[in-house]
């Protein structure tokens, strides 16, 4: 059912946090939504667990030391340390230590510790086995927690799953349909205990009338935004006789389909603006359309 003017209103905002993965993707998926949570990145998490070596054993005493990846290494992800000495014509990047998550008989992984230079590095060469240990445990902790952008991430994408959209540039104010808002407080209240604090604000449009102008400029704003975008994109590829790339044509095609659900879903806050917003979605759909065709011309 299309959205009326009448009725209360809602704004969401939140404040994330660093919780589990495990805590996360229970509360979106209790939703089915739990593919938004975005997935360990175990690189993130190697080169996190080497700083957390470095720190434990004193290793940046003798200046900064900087974690790289280790392409050639035939695990899944690797990792080395070097010193950073920062020189007059040329910085030199010495060698210390490597790790990698390296793929055990059980499909499981481990962090084992694959080189170490013993004259620049004595205190990881002397605990080997324990740095091993150490790297191992440090990795896993960073795998199963979800740090606080990657949190906001996935509300981010419940809430444009939901066809809201954002009322500022800067900072997580996002207008929200109150027929939506069932999935975002099951999410709420399950990352609550965990000190994730996802709120809502109900207004009364009659009684906030510069509020309820705003929410409607800025769906007018950020719907033309991606209609006219892509109606120039399309304009300035035909002009230039270029054809356009499948994967730019998809990725056009998500986002009309994306911003035109939101537009349907809000409709009733645009009052006669919608037929104007409305148009520039049609005439965008044929654009894409005609770029398709050209494609396979």
């Amino acid at each position: 059912m299309a959205q009326t003017i009448d009725g209360d209103k809602t704004i969401v905002f939140w404040s994330s946090a660093r919780i589990l993965r495990s805590h996360a993707e229970a509360a979106f998926a209790a939703v089915g939504k739990d593919n938004l949570v975005p997935k360990a990145d175990h690189f993130a998490a190697l080169k996190s667990a080497v700083v957390e070596v470095c720190n434990t054993h004193n290793v940046q005493a003798d200046g900064p030391v900087k974690p790289y990846g280790l392409s050639g290494h035939s695990g899944s992800v690797a990792v080395e340390a070097r010193r950073f000495v920062r020189g007059t014509t040329r910085n030199e990047l010495p060698f210390l230590f490597s790790v990698g998550a390296v793929k055990q008989g059980n499909g499981s992984h481990r962090v084992e510790l694959l080189d170490v230079d013993a004259t620049a590095c004595p205190q990881i060469a002397r605990s080997q086995a324990k740095v091993e240990a150490q790297a191992d445990q440090y990795w896993r902790q960073a795998c199963d927690y979800l740090s606080a952008n990657d949190l906001t991430q996935a509300i981010t994408g419940l809430v444009k799953d939901s066809c809201g959209f954002l009322l500022r540039d800067e900072g997580v104010v996002w207008y929200m349909p109150e027929q939506s808002m069932g999935d975002y407080e099951s999410v709420a209240d399950a990352l609550a205990p965990h000190g994730v604090k996802m709120l809502s604000v109900r207004f009364v449009p009659k009684v906030n009338k510069s509020l309820i102008q705003h929410v409607s400029d800025e769906l007018i704003k950020r719907s033309l935004a991606v209609f006219n975008g892509q109606i120039a994109d399309i304009d300035d590829l035909k002009q230039r006789g270029a054809k356009p790339r499948s994967n730019g044509q998809q990725t056009r095609l998500e986002e009309w389909i994306a911003a035109e659900e939101t537009l349907q879903a809000n409709r009733g806050l645009l009052g006669k603006a919608f037929s104007h917003v409305s148009k520039a979605a049609r005439v965008a759909r044929e654009k894409i359309g005609e770029a398709a065709l050209q494609a396979f011309a």
